[in-house]
């Protein structure tokens, strides 16, 4: 979920003297809400066609129910992917790699 917060929040502190706003993404995962902070760390594959469309973030938890929003002191890094729907993961091609390697084992008496 976007959001668009004032710079005087205490989520992002604001070295300019006038007020501005910034963009933020909060991400859920699982019932912990964090804030990203800032651009993204890294989202270089992010542009790829073919890739898991990576972006990493500097992000804070979110302190529940806080009206203002607020969020906690401690930094985490976020990574976040996509996947198109019918694409295999990394854990798919590694038990693929597996399986066959024990195959082979067995086809050759290497067991």
């Amino acid at each position: 979920r976007r959001q668009v917060i004032p710079s005087s929040d205490p989520i992002t502190p604001s070295d300019s003297k006038q007020p501005k706003k910034v963009v933020a993404y909060e991400y859920s995962v699982g019932n912990t809400s964090y804030l990203t902070e800032g651009g993204p760390i890294s989202e270089i594959s992010a542009y790829h066609i073919n890739s898991r469309a990576t972006r990493v973030w500097l992000v804070r938890e979110i302190i529940p129910n806080s009206t203002p929003l607020r969020a906690k002191d401690e930094h985490r890094v976020l990574k976040d992917v996509w996947f198109y729907s019918g694409a295999n993961r990394e854990t798919d091609a590694y038990n693929n790699i597996f399986a066959r390697l024990k195959k082979s084992d067995k086809e050759n008496g290497t067991t």
